[in-house]
């Protein structure tokens, strides 16, 4: 399966500090650069996964991997229901022709279509720079939002994706996270909600293909002093083994592996008891993590 989120671009506090983080501690690799963006990647194939411009903190846009036959379909409804889109093509690396939209409550959603050559193959790909705890590709994004169900209503209708789980408020009813896919994953997009405006990124997330290279990226970033957030559990969401920890330029990073799948007729997981961080039990989220950038 493939990750239908094709890349994030964050805003960070300092640009050299963030690309030196990434870089050397995550494992990343520089694609390329302009005055403004530095564009990292996983290094299994030559296109980024995770942009970085300076200035603040939190989500710049958020890039949807879609076919030509589907641009041509979002055009063509984009014009028929007067949706405000706009025209990208290759000013960022790798990219070849894409339609960007906004979400009433700000969020950027690119619909993008890549050159996807041929598979990838084990013995001939990547890049020669890439190390053995790099993770294997962006995976999500979940965004704070303060109006969940304005933000989970745009995706579904303007965007088509699909709804795998709500969490209600167990005595107000409204939205508290939602869970959104465009592809086969239980979430490309989740919102998570916020009384704080000037949030709107909760974390950004890269997947690994094993708990064990998971461990091993985490060993890697204590080795050089990277405190986790939140230590290696299991969500009830998702089913995702998950650890969090915070970047020295203001941004929040989930590590992921075993997202479950979902088929397209799945029906929406509806959930209105009190939140459930980890389905091992036990462990509650740190106060820090009702924050975003």
């Amino acid at each position: 399966m493939v990750q239908m989120t094709e890349h994030a671009v964050v805003r960070v506090t300092d640009l050299d500090a963030a690309v030196e983080f990434y870089t050397e501690q995550l494992g990343l690799i520089e694609i390329d650069r302009n005055d403004d963006t530095v564009y990292l990647g996983c290094g299994l194939d030559d296109r980024f996964d995770l942009g970085v411009t300076e200035g603040g903190t939190g989500l710049d846009h958020v890039a949807i991997r879609i076919t030509d036959d589907q641009f041509d379909e979002f055009e063509r409804r984009f014009e028929e229901d007067g949706v405000d889109y706009e025209y990208t093509g290759d000013e960022e690396p790798g990219d070849r022709r894409g339609l960007t939209v906004t979400s009433p409550t700000g969020i950027d959603y690119e619909l993008l279509v890549v050159d996807v050559e041929r598979y990838l193959q084990v013995n001939d790909t990547g890049l020669p720079e890439r190390s053995a705890f790099t993770p294997t590709d962006f995976d999500h994004v979940n965004l704070c939002s303060n109006d969940v169900e304005s933000d989970v209503e745009f995706v579904k209708d303007v965007l088509d994706f699909d709804v795998s789980e709500i969490q209600r408020d167990p005595d107000e009813g409204h939205y508290e996270l939602v869970f959104t896919r465009f592809g086969d994953y239980h979430h490309d997009v989740a919102f998570t909600i916020t009384d704080t405006p000037d949030y709107n990124l909760h974390h950004i997330s890269f997947t690994f293909p094993s708990v064990d290279h998971m461990k091993t990226m985490i060993d890697e970033l204590a080795r050089n002093d990277v405190e986790m957030e939140s230590a290696m559990s299991r969500h009830r969401a998702g089913n995702n083994i998950f650890a969090y920890f915070w970047t020295p330029t203001g941004n929040r990073i989930e590590l992921s592996t075993e997202m479950t799948a979902l088929p397209p007729e799945t029906d929406t997981v509806h959930r209105e008891e009190t939140f459930t961080f980890t389905s091992w039990g036990g462990i509650t989220p740190p106060e820090s993590f009702s924050e975003g950038s």
